[in-house]
């Protein structure tokens, strides 16, 4: 009996794709969870909204976050050295993009924020403590592949006396930042990103 041949590589190839396929159409819903069951961080993150849910390639979407921290503002802290905010995006578990933006830029406190219409970035109402609303702005290139995504978003004071670096315009990744304090956020979000409806 002569020896059975292997398959032609072919087959294999199709089964890779179709497993990567279901993997992409799996968990098609928003979801986000805390980066930890234990957080190291005291806060409380009441509900969070990611609009659209899912986001299209070639568009922005902007994820909202209502939240509290018990952490209190360094003595002297301004809206420029408050702290930062930054979101790392991976498409199926590789990293391909990061940011970071001053924390009064897209944070403001809670009151102050539902007062302008939900927005976060009041500059009044920045530092705060206490009850805050979070709106961060992501957009996806044209190229954007369709998939699953997950975008993790943490946010941090700055550490008292370590002055932060503003991000350069030039820059999409952002600046440096100053030696990082208490954490005071940090949630993990999964999406899918779609193509554009055919016209």
């Amino acid at each position: 009996m002569p020896p059975r041949s292997l398959p032609p590589p072919l087959p294999l190839l199709f089964l890779l794709l179709l497993s990567a396929s279901t993997l992409a159409s799996a968990g098609g819903n928003f979801t986000w969870s805390l980066c930890s069951p234990e957080p190291p961080f005291q806060a409380g993150v009441f509900n969070v909204t990611l609009t659209p849910p899912q986001p299209v390639a070639g568009q922005t979407a902007i994820l909202a976050v209502s939240a509290s921290t018990d952490a209190v503002p360094a003595v002297g802290a301004s809206k420029d050295d408050f702290g930062f905010a930054s979101a790392s995006v991976s498409f199926h578990g590789l990293p391909i993009y990061s940011l970071s933006r001053p924390l009064c830029t897209v944070a403001a406190a809670a009151t102050s924020a539902s007062e302008d219409g939900g927005e976060g970035g009041d500059s009044s109402s920045c530092p705060f403590s206490g009850p805050y609303e979070l709106s961060w702005e992501q957009d996806f290139p044209a190229l954007t592949p369709a998939g699953r995504y997950r975008l993790r978003l943490r946010a941090r004071e700055a550490q008292p006396g370590g002055k932060q670096l503003s991000p350069s315009p030039s820059s999409r990744r952002g600046g440096s930042y100053g030696a990082a304090g208490p954490e005071i956020l940090c949630i993990d979000v999964a999406f899918n990103v779609v193509r554009p409806a055919s016209s």
